[in-house]
């Protein structure tokens, strides 16, 4: 038997029987100011109208897909949804935009749980005493040190070019593509070096350790 027929066997003989959705914040205003981009912004970090709208249309995506197969009514039933975010506005805004995709004659704000210290879907490594201490150890260890020595040109063009080290679009003066792309790899390198276990393993943050994903 293939893979591709064993797993229309189980979708054939299986049951949704709920959905956990997880999704980032919407398009929002930086956080911190870009040195290259002159233009007036906001750096409140807030939810934009994109961002609203592209939460909201996700919201509604959801329920066209999947509200028929769980006998949900597109009113919201507090005792069948549950909402969490984290304690940011734009995080906030953009749960109860998505909602409003969820529930399209909603006229309230849907209650959020309280969020728990050990959720890291959420929380990421500040729920993991053992990631945090894993990242600060990979920071002021060796292969960081000989990766950044490696690379030494190009990291210096990149920050003398904009006076940070922050990255974005659009490319600002005097950087070209391809050093854009080695600044984009290398983002992602020194990334993998300094969580050595991403991708490849989860945290408990309840006990603090790690162990293999199943």
């Amino acid at each position: 038997m293939s893979k591709d027929q064993s797993k229309e066997q189980i979708s054939s003989r299986s049951e949704l029987i709920g959905l956990t959705v997880i999704t980032r914040h919407g398009d929002r205003n930086p956080v911190h100011k870009i040195n290259y981009i002159h233009e007036n912004l906001s750096y409140d970090g807030e939810l934009l109208q994109k961002g609203k709208d592209r939460l909201e249309n996700i919201g509604k995506k959801i329920r066209e897909k999947y509200f028929s197969i769980l006998k949900l009514s597109d009113e919201y039933q507090e005792d069948k949804f549950l909402f969490r975010s984290t304690e940011v506005k734009r995080t906030i805004d953009s749960l109860q935009s998505f909602s409003k995709g969820l529930f399209p004659k909603l006229n309230k704000q849907v209650i959020m749980e309280e969020l728990p210290n050990n959720d890291i879907l959420l929380l990421g490594l500040s729920g993991c005493p053992k990631a945090l201490a894993t990242m600060m150890h990979q920071i002021q260890g060796e292969e960081l040190v000989q990766y950044e020595k490696t690379n030494e040109l190009w990291i210096k063009q990149v920050k003398q070019i904009l006076k940070s080290n922050d990255s974005g679009y659009p490319l600002p003066e005097g950087m070209n593509e391809d050093l854009y792309n080695k600044a984009a790899k290398g983002r992602d390198d020194i990334f993998h070096i300094i969580l050595p276990f991403n991708d490849r393993k989860w945290c408990d943050a309840s006990s603090g350790f790690f162990y293999n994903e199943v």
